[in-house]
């Protein structure tokens, strides 16, 4: 990534329980190594566009369970077009997400 990102430290769980029931959220999440995230690239690259409809983005780190997460807010969507359009963008294999 080209400029520095922010790193929460924080759990999947305390992510979940913030949540607004009124928006649509989605959670990559993979391995971390050490310092900047990498391989969030194409996904940022998506969410930055209008159409995606991203109203919030941030990093979460949780160093017990030794993974990066990339948490976006949307407005509310329907679930089944966010998927088609992750999916066509080639998701790499080492993320996982998921949809709330």
């Amino acid at each position: 990534m080209s400029k520095k990102n922010k790193i929460l430290s924080c759990t999947f769980d305390e992510i979940t329980r913030k949540f607004d029931s009124d928006a649509l959220y989605t959670i990559f999440e993979k391995r971390f190594t050490s310092g900047d995230p990498e391989g969030f690239d194409e996904i940022i690259s998506f969410f930055s566009k209008p159409e995606s409809k991203a109203v919030k983005r941030f990093f979460c780190h949780d160093e017990d369970a030794g993974k990066i997460m990339l948490v976006v807010k949307l407005e509310s969507r329907n679930k089944e077009i966010i998927i088609q359009e992750l999916l066509a963008i080639g998701m790499p294999s080492n993320i996982d997400f998921y949809i709330f």
